[in-house]
């Protein structure tokens, strides 16, 4: 009996002292991808004891898992989208961390002959052109920036024969388009990160001000639940937002490339 209860007063003590607390973060698969968000966490870990635990979704489902109060936190990239989610009274303390921008990928042999078109035209000639184009479909930011840039064309119907959705991550969507010799949108992060693992696909249009790519940090509001970490959350903010966190992200490269930039 004295043993059972020697260990029981052992493992109560070794969880007092011993046990990090966690927080449930909610981000694009894009960032988990590129592998920048464990560069990230693993710093704020070793800083704070403080564990993140990471689930990767579209910026849609991220913001869904947060308004139902599942995650702690969400780090995503789709402005109005995250305007509404903290008006709605959803979130708090929105912090904009970093940017990339937007690409337009497709097969070196160019069918459409979009080659350094502005994408807003680019997207036209595909359109025009009836060739494959692959989207996310999944309501991340960067379908919903796919659809912002369809909406710009005039076009008002784009589902055309040739247009696919995957319903699949950044990473693999990339690789089915360069399957599939087909066009996509992608942020340039994970295309580079996913650069040697495509056979034909290189970079049509880019560094237009409709592909620039925010991604946020913003906090779940604890008084729509009660359960969020509000004290963990606050820390993993500013640690975002810190210069430690400035310079693993403006020392993350890829193959000699820096893939995301400091707002």
């Amino acid at each position: 009996m004295k043993k059972i209860l020697f260990t029981i007063l052992f493992c109560l003590i070794y969880s007092i002292v011993f046990a990090k607390g966690f927080i449930k973060l909610a981000t694009t698969t894009s960032i988990e991808n590129t592998g920048i968000i464990y560069a990230l966490n693993d710093e704020f870990t070793k800083k704070t004891g403080i564990r993140v635990q990471t689930i990767p979704l579209g910026t849609g489902k991220a913001l869904k898992l947060a308004e139902n109060g599942d995650v702690d936190v969400v780090f995503v990239h789709s402005e109005k989208d995250e305007l509404n989610f903290v008006d709605n009274g959803y979130g708090i303390n929105r912090k904009t961390v970093m940017y990339n921008y937007f690409i337009l990928t497709g097969p070196e042999s160019d069918p459409a002959g979009i080659k350094n078109m502005p994408p807003v035209e680019a997207f036209t000639k595909i359109y025009s052109t009836k060739s494959p184009f692959y989207s996310r479909g999944d309501e991340s930011g960067t379908h919903v920036r796919e659809k912002e840039i369809w909406k710009k064309t005039g076009i008002s119907d784009f589902h055309y024969n040739n247009y696919f959705e995957t319903g699949q991550g950044m990473g693999a969507t990339l690789q089915i388009a360069d399957y599939k010799n087909g066009y996509c949108l992608s942020d340039k992060g994970t295309y580079l990160a996913f650069q040697k693992q495509l056979k034909d696909s290189i970079i049509m249009a880019e560094c237009a001000d409709v592909f620039l790519n925010k991604y946020s940090v913003i906090g779940v509001n604890p008084f729509k639940h009660q359960h969020v970490k509000l004290t963990y959350v606050s820390k993993y903010i500013n640690f975002l937002v810190s210069e430690k966190a400035k310079e693993i992200i403006k020392n993350y490269k890829k193959y000699g490339e820096q893939l995301f930039y400091i707002y």
